[in-house]
């Protein structure tokens, strides 16, 4: 009924929450409180048998997984031991059910920077994630198993197992189909986080947070006020991503330029140039080692299907020459025979659609003498 609602007027129906605690009961056999119970929903059984109080939050990706979005507020007052958050996809159907234990929601909380978090107990999707265990995965939605044996296998290669999957790779690169929402780079960087988490060493993954936040540095000029798609934290250091995805039918993403890149471009000599995204992320990534020494890596990671006649980003990658034909600013042209250098491609092909995994580890040290990024 609130999916045939949504469909007629375009709004929640409003029981996203009582679905959240149906399904979070049914899925992982708790026993639902008395309505109107205050500060918890059901109650669990741990695995040494006690029993503990669960706070049940629901999140509705009707416009599919977008980690900035809001949860409803928990008091950290209210009598509860845990809180589930539920996410259901665009069908109302369980995506992922995630667990964090109050000392962890307590201390989130508390955690400077969001006036939102701090003051009406309220946080984003992707931070609750990104702290949270994930205790439930719908099977349509589950990563490839990729055990810490299988660390040295690299990234690409362990997108590209998590793109083999069935319907993953379709509803990622698939043409694009009327009525049908898309899925893509939200449903590619929810992926590439959960692997990262899976990796040795990791100790922690941020997805929504200013990159100046998560590197404990003011925030200044470019491009300290982005928010990078994935950061993997490997003790004192950090690995930035940004995460793309281009359809069968679409081989060169938009040159929608936002204000401070716009600017930063201005003040470089480049007023007037409008880089493909693929490009913009590129000098984001680069521009990110100027901002502190934490920055080991930067790292773009692109998943090219696309079928058409013309180049494509995976034979750019693949031939510095056609690479820096694509490119559009004269500093990035310059860097086209070190970017293909550091690019790593894997294949793969699922349901009819083949697709190319792309990780550039974008130079540290910039690829021009005569025209620095910062």
């Amino acid at each position: 009924m609130a999916r045939r609602y949504y469909q007629l007027t375009g709004k929640p129906l409003g029981v996203t929450g009582e679905i959240a605690e149906l399904e979070a009961a049914r899925l992982l056999k708790l026993r639902l409180a008395n309505a109107r119970q205050s500060g918890w929903d059901a109650i669990g059984t741990r695995p040494d048998g006690t029993e503990e109080r669960l706070q049940i939050k629901g999140r509705w990706l009707v416009n599919g997984y977008k980690p900035a979005a809001r949860i409803g507020a928990i008091d950290a007052h209210d009598n509860f031991d845990a809180v589930l958050l539920v996410l259901l996809d665009e069908a109302l159907e369980v995506r992922s059910i995630h667990r964090l234990g109050r000392d962890e929601v307590q201390q989130l909380l508390n955690e400077p920077g969001s006036k939102a978090r701090n003051e009406r107990g309220m946080m984003s999707v992707g931070a609750f994630v990104n702290k949270a265990a994930t205790v439930w995965v719908s099977p349509e939605f589950r990563l490839p198993d990729i055990e810490h044996a299988g660390s040295e296998v690299p990234l690409e290669e362990k997108v590209a197992s998590y793109l083999a999957q069935s319907n993953v790779l379709a509803q990622l690169c698939g043409p694009k189909l009327k009525d049908q929402r898309n899925l893509r780079e939200g449903m590619l960087e929810a992926a590439v986080a959960e692997l990262l988490r899976r990796a040795p060493g990791v100790t922690q993954v941020t997805c929504t947070a200013r990159i100046a936040t998560t590197l404990g540095i003011p925030v200044g000029a470019f491009p300290s006020q982005t928010i990078p798609d994935v950061v993997a934290h490997r003790g004192d250091g950090a690995e930035i991503f940004e995460v793309k995805s281009g359809r069968v039918d679409y081989g060169r993403f938009d040159k929608v330029v936002g204000k401070e890149m716009r600017a930063y471009l201005d003040s470089h000599g480049m007023a007037g140039l409008s880089p493909w995204e693929v490009e913009q992320d590129l000098i984001r990534l680069q521009a990110y080692y100027t901002l502190s020494p934490r920055v080991q890596r930067a790292t773009l990671i692109l998943v090219d299907a696309y079928a058409g006649k013309g180049r494509s980003w995976s034979k750019a990658f693949a031939d510095a020459g056609v690479l820096r034909e694509l490119l559009v600013t004269p500093v990035m042209k310059q860097c086209a025979e070190a970017l293909v250098a550091a690019a790593r491609v894997s294949t793969v092909t699922v349901d009819g659609v083949s697709a190319w995994v792309i990780r550039c580890e974008v130079p540290a040290v910039p690829c021009f003498a005569d025209a620095p990024l910062l």
